[in-house]
């Protein structure tokens, strides 16, 4: 994969246009990974896809990795991964600066029912 520019949230972007690049070249898959950068600023909003220069001022950002359906890769049974719950199908996570759990748990709160709707 080659960057062409970089207006933010690069990570996320880079993931969607790898996951539809697979679907495009048939290749079969369990679920989608949909991914999305959320920023925190001082004020405490949270901020969707932010563009470079709104990354670069704020407090933290978080880089979230969702399967497209949480009943694609969740079986009937809670799924515990190295003992631990496996909360709303959250493939993986990367949070940059400093953001408490409570806002975390927030993002992922005002998230999970837009994601898994598709």
């Amino acid at each position: 994969m080659q960057v062409v520019n970089d207006d933010g949230a690069l990570l996320p972007c880079a993931i969607n246009a790898l996951c539809a690049a697979l679907v495009d070249a048939g290749i079969p898959l369990k679920h989608l990974a949909v991914a999305i950068c959320c920023c925190l600023a001082d004020s405490g909003h949270i901020l969707l896809d932010p563009s470079k220069l709104e990354e670069q001022m704020m407090k933290a950002f978080v880089y979230l990795i969702f399967p497209n359906s949480t009943l694609s890769v969740l079986p009937e049974e809670p799924l515990k991964v190295r003992g631990e719950p496996m909360e709303h199908g959250l493939i993986a996570s990367s949070t940059h600066g400093v953001m408490s759990g409570k806002i975390r748990i927030y993002v992922l709160t005002f998230l999970v029912p837009f994601l898994s709707c598709t």
